[in-house]
């Protein structure tokens, strides 16, 4: 989307900003059922809520350093808990 490569481009981190950005917008288009090439351009992903026949709402989270996710709900202000799991805590 236009507004979201000059968003990149201005950034400070454009590698971080676009990652960012591919994650949030990969969420939101699974969330609505399109693919990427349905609406990899047509869709902004920049803001965290989102409109079409239903509001939805763009999550970003950093889960360890230079990694991210985006989580893509109906549920505004969800409150996400990052917990780090081992092997022990599935064992009897």
């Amino acid at each position: 989307h236009p507004s979201e490569a000059d968003y990149i481009a201005k950034s400070s981190c454009p590698e971080s900003t676009f990652f960012k950005i591919w994650t949030r917008k990969e969420a939101y288009l699974k969330a609505i059922g399109k693919g990427i090439i349905d609406g990899l351009d047509n869709e902004n992903c920049l803001k965290d809520e989102l409109t079409r026949e239903e509001k939805w709402y763009l999550h970003s989270l950093v889960v360890i350093p230079d990694y991210q996710i985006a989580l893509c709900t109906k549920i505004d202000n969800c409150k996400i808990n990052i917990r780090e799991l081992f092997l022990s805590d599935f064992k009897n």
